[in-house]
């Protein structure tokens, strides 16, 4: 029986993560500190657990995919704690766990934070991380982490650094995807640096980079999508909705924000790609089954 544990069964990618995943695995279980959705499908499970407390999860899988981490917001912080220290026990229960289970593979989520938000240069994966904030530290920390278990255990960890992502149809996810919401309802947006080059991708694609790992080669990958400024996507909203809507720009044409990417190694290793400039956007909502 193959079998797949989710950390942080609440965040904004499990949804499309079942989606390509619930035919592929005989068993899923979805972890999380806090309460998680109650999917319909006969193979999932659902169960809220601690990860920073305690690495016995009474469950045995054969893949990991680690999403949980601590951010600072949402109903679960809190804000007496080091977000630093407290991803890196989690990171660390969640290694200590796969040891014991015997897995097959961990896939880790980490994060373009472990980079500055303002890069001159492509970044690729020979630039040296330098994190902007603590928890693009705690990531990188991780990160860290994981490789020294991974060489002590011969354990294989594949390691994404996944840019800042969009949704289409989820309007909660970050100012992004309500913004997408706006312009596909006609409404006027405002954009604060609209030659900010975020390289935003998209939810789904991101989970695409996901699913392959499964069974590519273990690595670290840069995940990321076309390097459009935030002026750019928008404008491209526009047309692919047939918007009407107005983009109010702010007097200040300074980008705060570079982030381009070299994704050839996720090419060749993983068969993945930043979704073609034609089909950045959908036009479609996907209905995910909860």
């Amino acid at each position: 029986m193959k079998s797949l544990l989710i950390t942080g069964a609440g965040s904004k990618f499990v949804p499309y993560l079942l989606k390509i995943l619930i035919e592929e695995f005989d068993q899923i279980i979805l972890l999380s500190k806090c309460s998680v959705n109650i999917y319909s499908y006969k193979n999932i499970q659902s169960i809220k657990f601690d990860l920073s407390s305690s690495h016995k999860i009474p469950a045995k899988v054969d893949i990991i995919i680690h999403l949980a981490s601590i951010v600072p917001y949402g109903r679960c912080f809190d804000s007496s704690f080091s977000l630093f220290t407290e991803n890196l026990k989690i990171t660390n229960n969640v290694m200590r766990y796969a040891l014991s289970v015997s897995a097959k593979k961990l896939i880790f989520i980490s994060s373009s934070d472990v980079y500055p938000l303002y890069n001159e240069n492509i970044i690729s994966l020979d630039t040296n991380p330098n994190p902007h904030n603590e928890y693009g530290l705690s990531k990188l920390g991780s990160e860290r982490l994981l490789s020294v278990y991974s060489a002590m255990y011969d354990i294989p960890v594949s390691i994404l650094r996944l840019g800042p992502v969009y949704s289409e149809n989820n309007s909660k996810s970050n100012e992004v995807s309500r913004m997408i919401m706006d312009i596909r309802e006609h409404r006027t947006i405002f954009l604060k640096h609209p030659n900010s080059v975020p390289s935003l991708v998209s939810i789904e694609n991101a989970c695409l980079a996901i699913k392959a790992s499964i069974e590519s080669p273990e690595g670290t990958f840069l995940i990321s999508g076309q390097p459009l400024s935030l002026r750019e996507f928008f404008e491209l909203a526009k047309i692919t909705y047939n918007s009407r809507s107005k983009i109010s720009l702010s007097a200040n044409l300074d980008a705060n924000i570079k982030l381009i990417f070299d994704t050839k190694i996720s090419h060749e290793s993983l068969g993945w790609d930043p979704i073609h400039l034609s089909k950045v956007f959908s036009n479609s909502a996907i209905d995910i089954q909860t």
